[in-house]
């Protein structure tokens, strides 16, 4: 009888009291093995996003440096038309002064055919074939009215 009593003394109150306080801690140890395996996570995902924040912010800053250098290259090319267009208007108007009108009208398209003049009798010299200088000439004259303008812009770039 005196087993059989603490038996279910031990059965009852007191081993639902040990078996309560086990599994307290073995319930708050598992807690506590979730809350870190979500701070782990939480962190991880943090860490995602901030290196996607940080790939989106760079992007946004290379394309904003790509827009400004477009406009800046739009805007230099829209003055430099303009510039152009500005040129050919006062080409051909008169200053008022008579030498810088003669040398205007008369001196510079004179020495144009002059050079023209000269490169057809080097040319016809050689029964109108190409020899190195013949090259050299029409590489320069090339060279001076086509490509000087698109030269002209890649230096501004």
């Amino acid at each position: 009888m005196g087993f059989e009593a603490l038996l279910s003394f031990l059965g009852g109150a007191a081993f639902r009291s040990l078996l309560n306080s086990v599994l307290t801690i073995w319930t708050t140890a598992q807690d506590h093995k979730h809350e870190l395996a979500m701070l782990e996570m939480q962190d991880r995902l943090d860490e995602r996003r901030r290196t996607h924040e940080l790939a989106m912010a760079e992007v946004a800053h290379k394309q904003g440096v790509e827009v400004i250098r477009v406009r800046g290259e739009a805007d230099l090319q829209r003055t430099d038309a303009e510039a152009f267009v500005a040129a050919m208007r006062s080409f051909n108007q008169r200053t008022g002064i008579f030498f810088v009108d003669l040398w205007n009208g008369i001196v510079r398209p004179a020495f144009a055919t002059l050079c023209l003049f000269l490169l057809l009798r080097h040319f016809a010299a050689l029964d109108w074939k190409l020899d190195s200088d013949g090259f050299q000439l029409i590489g320069a004259v090339i060279g001076y009215f086509f490509a000087d303008r698109t030269l002209f812009r890649s230096r501004q770039a």
